[in-house]
């Protein structure tokens, strides 16, 4: 089949082609979509392969019969030229500046096809494991502000994202991803890790615990300031304490008493001594 940019899409408005635009979802024949889509799969999501990218077989179109129409990221990523149709007299129309500005309902399906004619690829059904796990990280911040005024007032920021998701069917690690929040704007996210690690894996209809890292435009905390060491103050020479002065003993008046008796004593004990000796 032709895989064509969603935006040439006649059945959808630009409204509709801006939002789509977010998702991995694609628009196939309706008799292939009548033949994939069986009774065991009532009430689920077809995912189909196209040369290894997963998406969603979301609805169908009327024609042309062998055409689907597809994200632009997804065209990119196949590799299908993004060259706008021409007109009869081989100008590119006023319409068709840019994919996303396109007025579906004055494009010829049949020469848009043309135009695409090289891309041809074989989609293949795909059975993807359910995801348990996946870490992200945002590209910019643009998903903080739309968490203020959520439903029930502020949310977390994992909620918002969680429906950005919600337009996704299968994720693969390492994959950039165009989200539409829901204040209308865009941002980029990148799937760093996932469980199990093997992809593509299934993130409808089960639960999934998300890890969201910080984003790349914060900005890098300030370094922390150094502050100098003071060095230590050079050692004085230590001067040796003076000696303490002798403090003098305050003679008593009894013990001036009992020197003078000694001294006393003494002297008439060297007098006797000295009469016995001439004696």
């Amino acid at each position: 089949m032709r895989v064509i940019p969603l935006a040439y899409c006649p059945t959808l408005s630009e409204d509709d082609i801006y939002r789509h635009e977010c998702s991995d979802r694609i628009w196939v024949p309706r008799h292939t979509f009548e033949r994939w889509l069986t009774a065991e799969d009532a009430g689920t999501v077809v995912i189909v392969q196209l040369e290894g990218i997963p998406a969603c077989m979301y609805a169908p179109h009327a024609e042309p019969r062998n055409v689907i129409y597809a994200p632009m990221w997804m065209c990119e990523e196949l590799g299908v030229s993004l060259d706008p149709p021409m007109e009869e007299d081989g100008e590119v129309g006023d319409d068709a500046d840019r994919p996303g500005e396109f007025s579906p309902g004055r494009m010829n399906p049949q020469r848009v096809q043309s135009t695409f004619e090289d891309d041809f690829i074989v989609p293949e059904r795909l059975h993807a494991p359910m995801c348990t796990f996946i870490k992200v990280q945002p590209h910019t911040s643009d998903h903080l502000p739309a968490c203020v005024g959520g439903r029930g007032g502020e949310e977390m920021p994992e909620d918002t994202l969680s429906r950005a998701f919600e337009e996704y069917t299968c994720v693969r690690a390492g994959q950039t991803m165009t989200l539409h929040l829901p204040s209308g704007d865009r941002m980029f996210v990148t799937i760093t890790e996932t469980e199990p690690a093997a992809g593509p894996l299934c993130i409808r209809s089960t639960e999934i615990a998300m890890d969201l890292l910080e984003p790349l435009d914060k900005p890098a905390p300030p370094e922390p300031v150094s502050v100098p060491i003071p060095e230590p103050a050079p050692e004085l020479p230590q001067v040796p304490e003076p000696a303490p002065e002798p403090v003098l003993h305050q003679e008593t008046r009894e013990e001036r008493r009992e020197r003078m008796a000694r001294a006393a004593m003494a002297r008439m004990a060297a007098a006797a001594t000295a009469a016995s000796t001439t004696s």
